[in-house]
Formats: structure tokens, sequence, C-alpha cells
């Protein structure tokens, strides 16, 4: 079986957005992800952008509601349009695995977040095998040898064999109705009972 898999695909997607620990079958996937907020954060704010089109129905909401703010990397959710949100999760809590996928370093990802990587793709035919080469490449530096056509030697010196993310195709660069530091629409409410007894 070919293992070996050279063509680009949205690397946040496989490599971060299982961390978050949502169980596969959801209706609700992200249509894309992304690491970089252009004009808003960078890779060093560790941020995670899901992109989710929906019907705006009950079951949408109950997804929000009940699957994704209940998780500890929830921070906020900013509507694009009637149908599209963009979901942004603080990978904070996952910052060496984060940094470890900035670098390219898959390979030396946590074994926790290694795991929920492949429990995510389990299911997912030859792509599970395509990741497991990625998180596991001393397993496959042969199969890479002969793909390319170099000797071995020289693929166990490079170690990884998954490309680096593409920062700019990590970057989502369109427009969302209120931008994540505008707080014009956010109401504070004081009590005015307490206000008075203060004076």
């Amino acid at each position: 079986m070919n293992i070996v898999y050279t063509r680009y695909f949205q690397k946040s997607k496989v490599f971060l957005y299982p961390l978050l620990g949502i169980k596969k079958g959801y209706k609700h996937v992200p249509k894309n992800t992304y690491v970089i907020w252009d004009k808003f954060y960078t890779v060093d704010d560790r941020k995670l952008m899901a992109i989710y089109e929906h019907k705006n129905d009950i079951e949408y909401k109950i997804f929000i509601d009940k699957v994704l703010k209940p998780l500890h990397a929830y921070q906020s959710m900013h509507k694009i349009s009637d149908n599209k949100d963009l979901i942004l999760f603080d990978m904070s809590i996952f910052k060496y695995d984060y940094d470890c996928f900035i670098d390219g370093r898959f390979s030396q990802m946590s074994r926790e977040s290694k795991r929920k990587i492949e429990n995510y793709f389990t299911s997912v035919g030859k792509i599970s095998n395509y990741i497991s080469s990625f998180l596991n490449p001393e397993n496959f530096h042969d199969d890479y040898a002969e793909a390319f056509g170099v000797d071995q030697d020289l693929i166990e010196d490079v170690y990884e064999v998954c490309s680096k993310a593409d920062i700019d195709k990590e970057t989502f660069k369109g427009k969302t109705i209120q931008d994540p530091f505008d707080l014009t629409n956010i109401s504070i409410s004081l009590d005015k009972t307490k206000i008075n007894e203060q004076k």
C-alpha cells in the first residue's frame, strides 16, 4: 500500500482541531481552519479559527451551546454571514503541541495529542495511514526514501515526512460582522440600588 502523501492539505484541521476533543460523528464540522487571523492574531497568540457553515437551525444552536461552548479552549463566536460563523479557540492550553505544529515537528507532539489525532481519523480509511506516518515517521522512512528515489539516510536526517504548514494558507483573511476586539455592542448593566447605597 502506498503510504506516501505529498499533496498539500490544511494542516491545522488535521493536527490541531482534533486536540479540542470534539468527538467524530457530529454533522457540523469546520469548512476550514486557520491559525492566524489577519490584522488580529498571529501564531504567537496560539489561536485556532474554525469556520462553520450551517442552516442556522436548532440543531446547529444545540451543537454550539452543548458541544463547542463548554470546551475549555472555546473563546468566542463571530458571525461572517447569516449561515457562516468563525469560532475562535484559545490553544494556549496546548502550548507545547501548538509550537510543535508551527515548527513542523509533528512527530514531537505529545503522546496524548498524537492519540487524539489518530483516534479522530481512525475510521477514515487511507487517511489514518497517512496520519500515522506523519506522527511516527521513523516507521515509514524507507517508504518515503523509495517513493522519492533517495537514500534512506537523507530521509532519516530530515526525519519529518510532512511539510510545515503554509502560513499564508493558514491565515484567515475574510471579514466578520464584528471584529474580535470591538466592544461597542456589549452592554454593561449596573445595579442602581448598589450605586445609590455607595453614595
